[in-house]
């Protein structure tokens, strides 16, 4: 900005400027405007640290909790950490059965994500203040406007409640109440004679109770789980109260039912105690015996294990050779109709049937097996049969031997012997 002068009225200044002074009357306007500007930054950087100082250059975060009572707790009462003042109360709103009380606190101080509030009364005549724990060392941090709910929260009892809960007691256990008529006195007397001379157990056993105490302290987390597994359970049985119901029905009628026939129960519970006393005086008594039998079956089990093959196919097929054997018998005669196959290789150079005299002892001893009547005189016959037989099939290899020698033109190859008969002959 360059100040322009006017010459005052009636003079007339021809004067030229010299570029020297231009230049002077450039510097001097740019050093107040520096000097303006300089006092500027210095006041705003005042305000600054006016600010910061009685601000004290912090963020504040806000905390609402909730609690069962707040006496004498108002807007303006500290707010503190592990005894250090962190805040104050903002407001304190009655809600039902409960009072939220709104607080701002340094954000300097993180608190945890499960912290809790507890109004602490320090003395009879200082002022309760509002008490964050625990403080905080790792993990989630509790969020700015967070709600720490009633059952994280705890109040003092007051005075006049513990003054009120003693008189109440006193007048209970007074001569207007349970010692109306001597209760107490005799109670008190009892106690004391049947404490005299028990000290040491007494001791013992309170020191009992106390180590069970610890225990359950020690061990607070599993107890509190069974009791909330037992509370699980009982909202079930709760939700499910119809066929609770009905089951317990049913139990009582299968016991009323039970209660019936007590004496046949108890008539088959000693049936069933003799018997067992019997086997164990068996076993007792056959010892050696059993355990040879229990081997033995072991090794049977273990052969047929072994043939479980074999096993399967008789299974498979044994329908198949019953049905046949069914089909075979003959309901007129009374017999089972078979046919004997013997081939042309028997008797010759790959013999498949035993010797004929052999066939005839074979059936003789069937016969007598089967009890038939006259069994010796069948067995007679059936030897001199199996000689015929045994006759002819020296014949019957000698006609062969001649015929594959010099066979003839127009001459029967049809076996006569007993053996081509039963085979079938030849074709």
């Amino acid at each position: 900005m360059v100040r322009r002068l006017r010459p005052e009225p009636g003079r007339h200044d021809h004067r030229r400027v010299r570029p020297g002074e231009e230049v002077s009357r450039v510097n001097t306007l740019l050093n107040r405007l520096s000097g303006r500007l300089l006092a500027a930054v210095v006041a705003a950087l005042l305000l600054t640290a006016t600010f910061f100082v009685f601000t004290g250059g912090n963020q504040q975060r806000t905390l609402t909790a909730h609690f069962s009572r707040a006496v004498a707790i108002y807007k303006g009462s500290e707010v503190r950490l592990m005894g250090v003042r962190i805040g104050t109360v903002d407001a304190v709103v009655p809600e039902g059965d409960s009072v939220r009380v709104e607080m701002t606190y340094d954000a300097r101080y993180p608190l945890p994500a499960g912290a809790k509030a507890v109004i602490i009364t320090p003395t009879l005549v200082a002022d309760r203040f509002v008490q964050i724990t625990p403080a905080y060392t790792k993990g989630r941090q509790l969020a700015d406007g967070a709600d720490i709910p009633l059952d994280r929260t705890g109040s003092p009892v007051e005075i006049d409640r513990i003054y009120k809960s003693l008189a109440d007691l006193s007048n209970a256990l007074g001569p207007n109440g349970a010692n109306k008529t001597g209760a107490l006195d005799a109670l008190i007397s009892s106690g004391a004679n049947a404490l005299r001379g028990q000290g040491d157990l007494a001791n013992q056993t309170i020191n009992n109770m106390a180590g069970a105490a610890d225990v359950f302290g020690n061990n607070s987390g599993a107890l509190f789980s069974s009791v909330r597994q037992l509370a699980q359970l009982t909202q079930v049985l709760a939700a499910n109260d119809q066929f609770v119901n009905q089951f317990m029905g049913d139990l009582a009628g299968a016991s009323s039912q039970l209660a019936g026939e007590r004496d046949d129960l108890q008539a088959a519970l000693a049936a069933l105690a003799r018997a067992v006393g019997t086997v164990r005086s068996f076993v007792h008594d056959n010892k050696s015996l059993v355990t040879s039998d229990i081997e033995d079956l072991t090794q049977v089990l273990g052969a047929l294990a072994k043939e479980k093959d074999a096993l399967g196919t008789a299974v498979q097929l044994g329908p198949l050779g019953l049905g046949n054997l069914a089909t075979a018998f003959d309901i007129k005669t009374g017999t089972i109709g078979a046919r004997v196959q013997f081939g042309d290789a028997c008797g010759q150079h790959m013999p498949c049937l035993p010797t004929p005299p052999v066939i005839g002892t074979v059936l003789c001893q069937v016969v007598v097996n089967s009890g038939t009547a006259n069994a010796s005189a069948i067995c007679d016959v059936l030897k001199k049969i199996t000689n015929l037989l045994a006759v002819s099939k020296s014949a019957s290899a000698g006609q062969q031997r001649t015929a594959t020698s010099s066979p003839q033109i127009g001459t029967s190859s049809r076996s006569t012997s007993l053996a081509g008969l039963l085979g079938g002959g030849q074709g």
